[in-house]
C-alpha cells in the first residue's frame, strides 16, 4: 500500500511516499520537496507575512499534484510548528483548503515527540547501522544533506543538542534518519495490529481528496477500485 505524508515546516513542505506493509519497516519510493522559507517571513506580530503564505499555498498545491500522479493510497497532511503557532494560523488553513483542495492538520509539539520517538525506535530495531554524530565544525561544514535553506539554522539547532548532551551528561550521541514523518507511517502500520496510542491526524483516501472541480482547487481521483493509480 502507497501511504504519504506531506509535512509543511518552515523551510519547505515535504512529501514524502512509502511502500508500507505491517510488520516491515516502511520503504520509501519517492520523495518532493517544495520551498515555504517560511523563518523569515514572520512579521512583527508573530504573524506569515502575504508572500509566505503564497509559498505555502504553491508547496502544498505542488505537492498534492505529486500524489495524485504517484498513486497516494493514504494520504496525512499536517503543519509544523511554524504554520500551527503562526498569528494567522486558521487565515492559511483556510486559504490552503480553499486552492489546495485539503486543510492541514496540526499535531502538539508533545504528540510530535512522541512519534518521533517512536520512528527512532524503530529505526534501531531495523537499521543495520548507525550514524556516529561527534564531529568538529570543520567536519560538520563538509557534510552532505545539509541544505542550504537549513545552513543557517544548524549552528543554533547544535547549541540546542549540546545543551541537551551537556545537561543529561552524554558525550556522544548517533543521528537517527527517520523523524516525524516515519513516526507517523509508523503509527499507522502498528494501528492495524492495535499497538498503539491515538493520533490526532486523521489521514485522507483517494475520495477524500481526489475529486477535481473546474477550479483546480482538488486534486484528480488516486486510485480505482482495483488500487490502481
Amino acid at each position: 500500500m502507497l501511504l504519504g505524508v506531506l509535512d509543511i515546516g518552515s523551510n519547505s513542505a515535504q512529501l514524502q511516499v512509502f511502500e508500507a506493509r505491517p510488520g516491515a519497516p516502511p520503504l520509501p519510493t519517492h520523495a518532493v520537496k517544495e520551498p515555504t522559507l517560511l523563518g523569515e517571513a514572520f512579521g512583527p506580530d508573530g504573524a506569515i507575512e502575504p508572500a509566505g503564505v503564497d509559498r505555502v499555498v504553491e508547496a502544498v498545491n505542488r505537492a498534492m499534484g505529486a500524489a495524485r500522479r504517484l498513486g497516494v493510497q493514504q494520504l496525512y497532511v499536517f503543519t509544523t510548528s511554524a504554520v500551527r503557532d503562526a498569528a494567522n494560523r486558521d487565515l492559511i488553513l483556510d486559504r490552503v483548503e480553499a486552492e489546495a483542495g485539503v486543510r492541514p492538520q496540526y499535531l502538539s509539539g508533545e504528540d510530535e515527540a512522541r512519534l518521533t520517538y517512536l520512528a527512532v525506535h524503530q529505526w534501531y530495531g531495523w537499521s543495520a547501522g548507525r550514524l556516529l554524530a561527534a564531529l568538529r565544525a570543520r567536519e560538520r561544514a563538509k557534510l552532505t544533506g545539509v541544505s542550504r535553506p537549513r545552513s543557517r539554522q544548524i549552528a543554533a539547532g547544535a547549541v540546542v543538542a549540546r545543551a541537551g548532551m551537556k545537561a543529561l551528561n552524554v558525550n556522544a550521541v548517533d543521528v537517527c534518519p527517520w523523524a516525524l514523518r516515519e513516526g507517523i507511517l509508523l503509527h499507522y502500520l502498528q494501528t492495524t495490529l492495535n499497538q498503539s496510542f491515538d493520533l490526532p491526524l486523521r489521514p485522507l483516501n483517494g475520495s477524500t481528496y481526489g475529486q477535481d472541480t473546474p477550479g483546480g482547487r482538488h486534486v484528480t481521483l488516486v486510485t480505482t477500485s482495483s488500487g490502481q493509480a
